[in-house]
């Protein structure tokens, strides 16, 4: 199969393809940075902590109720989920923009996607 990374409206197609609920942010952020906490793996890894992102959104996953095959993998202050993946699949979402001047280490997620050995046994040696 071929890797995905969603980045925000693509972040948020990969929990709903998935049975995850679009629910209106807490707060509206356009043009706003968060001090993100992540799990440091996969596109999150060997990245700084808290990583400083740059989010412009009114809605997001909700994190209540992800299914079983999704995981979070970052978290904003207010508890809004910002990065998922899936357990299995070569999917991996952020609900921020890396690509954004003002994301730090932005070029450095987009790298560890690109350079990632997506391979199913991979994936799951990861868990």
């Amino acid at each position: 199969g071929v890797a995905v990374l969603g980045v925000c409206l693509g972040h948020q197609q990969i929990g709903c393809a998935h049975g995850a609920s679009i629910v209106r942010a807490r707060a509206l952020l356009h043009g706003r940075c968060s001090a993100l906490e992540h799990d440091g793996r996969g596109v999150f890894a060997r990245l700084p902590r808290p990583l400083q992102a740059m989010r412009y959104h009114s809605l997001v996953v909700a994190a209540q109720d992800l299914p079983a095959e999704l995981e979070a993998s970052a978290h904003a202050p207010d508890g809004e989920l910002m990065g998922l993946r899936h357990r299995t699949l070569a999917l991996e979402g952020v609900q921020f923009h890396p690509e954004s001047f003002l994301s730090a280490a932005g070029l450095e997620l987009l790298g560890n996607f690109l350079s990632h050995p997506w391979r199913g046994a991979d994936r799951a040696a990861e868990a």
